[in-house]
This record gives C-alpha cells, sequence and structure tokens, in this order.
C-alpha cells in the first residue's frame, strides 16, 4: 500500500492519474480490489526499475553539484 500511496502522490504532483500512466505504458500497475490495491508483477518491476533511475538520477545531481 505504501508503494501505491508514492506512486498516487507523484503522478498528482505532475497532474497525472495512475490509470492515465496505465494506459500510457500499455500495462497495469495495480490490482484493484474491495481491500486495497496491490502491485501486478510488472508493476512490481516496473518499480523496481524507477527506484534505480531516481537513484541514478540524484546521484547525477549531487555530483554535478
Amino acid at each position: 500500500m505504501a508503494k501505491y500511496e508514492r506512486i498516487k502522490a507523484l503522478c498528482k504532483d505532475r497532474g497525472v492519474t495512475i490509470t492515465g500512466l496505465e494506459k500510457e505504458l500499455g500495462f497495469q500497475l495495480f490490482i484493484r480490489g474491495k481491500r486495497g490495491v496491490t502491485l501486478t508483477p510488472a508493476g512490481t518491476e516496473y518499480y523496481r526499475q524507477c527506484k534505480k533511475l531516481m537513484a541514478q538520477y540524484e546521484t547525477a545531481v549531487a555530483k554535478g553539484q
């Protein structure tokens, strides 16, 4: 659930909905159910790759300062 909230907040900051992001990507990130949401296998991998990219970005910014 925490991953969902983090992605949801990032999307909201950029004026994007999670459903819109899923449409753009061409795959479902979350399984939505009555008890909440869980990441799909594709969503898990997408999240993992995004975390890597953000770490690389932050390192590049830090080295550039």
